[in-house]
């Protein structure tokens, strides 16, 4: 009889997991600019998504609140005028053209599309916009933002996969800063952040693959006189048995290249290459399908997965043999191959 064993990469039974941490913070030290507010407001969004996400292009997202009140520096700033108010978003972080807009690079397999809600309008990272209108009031504990002539009303992000995910991939860190300033262009230095995004990200993905086949398959490697036994080799005569291990899989991403890795093993016990049976003097030795080389046990063999068709396509030939230095009984036997598939 021939067993078959699977083993995932990551968490067994697990669908993918993403969870994301996102922050605004305030960074203490700023320096006085004439019409800069800054805010030290810290918002925090926990979002657990409800399905699998790990295709290369697939998105999901949510939004955060920011501040309903700052700390402004009203030097320079006149009452009763029209004034301007000066946006500007920005990030540290290199940046992707996107259809939908710019995405924030944070590593090989995330973008973020950031956006803060400036004037009434989603306005995506990096970005500069301004708004106008008649100031009312400037005072250094700025309680009601609109009053003041500031329009900032939180924003939306969303995460895109770059890169098509198997097993775990994370980023942690700060992705986008919003400043605020009225009449002038805003001073971007560090410190005098309105609002600051940071985000701790985790995405797991866990393949599954399934031998169609069952997982066990019957296998009868008939008769075979005594005689025609060969220390290591085919008996004479004989012709060895073909068996499919191609695996199908799912939850693997469009883009996966990476080879599966098989290995091979017996139940009991092995002597050298070959598998022991339940008969003193006989192995089960194992030969690729096209040809006579050995396959080697409790050995990672690559084995080419296509991404098209979700499988692989492996046989290999099975045969009985004469364990080295020992003699051949006679009689029925039998023997387990374990078939371990995982996904790197």
């Amino acid at each position: 009889m021939m067993g078959e064993d699977r083993k995932g990469s990551g968490m067994r039974g697990l669908g993918a997991v993403l969870i994301l941490l996102v922050t605004l913070c305030y960074l203490p030290g700023a320096h006085a600019v004439n019409g800069q507010c800054t805010s030290a407001f810290m918002a925090t969004v926990p979002l657990t998504s409800p399905s699998a996400l790990y295709q290369p292009g697939e998105e999901t997202g949510g939004t955060f609140a920011t501040t309903s009140s700052a700390n402004c520096n009203c030097t320079g700033i006149n009452l009763g005028l029209l004034q301007t108010t000066h946006y500007q978003g920005t990030t540290t972080l290199p940046t992707l053209a996107d259809p939908m807009g710019t995405l924030i690079k944070l590593n090989d397999y995330f973008g973020l599309r950031v956006a803060f809600n400036v004037g009434g309008s989603d306005r995506t990272v990096p970005f500069n916009a301004t708004t106008s209108g008649v100031l009312l009031l400037c005072v250094g504990n700025l309680l009601d933002l609109a009053l003041g002539g500031i329009h900032v009303n939180g924003g939306s992000y969303t995460l895109k996969l770059l890169k098509g995910i198997t097993g775990t991939q994370t980023f942690s860190g700060t992705v986008a800063s919003l400043f605020v300033r009225r009449v002038n262009a805003p001073d971007t230095g560090v410190g005098n952040e309105f609002s600051r995004l940071a985000m701790n990200i985790s995405v797991t993905s866990t393949p599954s693959c399934q031998f169609p086949a069952g997982s066990s398959i019957p296998l009868d490697l008939g008769a075979v006189a005594q005689s025609a036994f060969v220390e290591g080799g085919v008996p004479q005569g004989y012709a060895p048995r073909s068996v499919n291990v191609s695996v199908t899989c799912s939850q693997v991403p469009s883009d996966y290249v990476t080879p599966l890795d098989y290995r091979f093993g017996g139940a009991l016990a092995s002597q050298g290459n070959f598998i022991t049976t339940s008969l003193a003097g006989v192995g089960i030795g194992l030969l690729e399908q096209d040809g006579d080389t050995p396959i080697p046990l409790d050995t990672g063999i690559a084995v080419p997965y296509s991404h098209i068709t979700h499988k692989t396509d492996y046989r290999v030939r099975v045969y009985p043999t004469r364990l080295p230095g020992q003699p051949v009984r006679t009689g029925s036997y039998t023997a387990t191959i374990m078939v371990t598939v995982t996904v790197p």
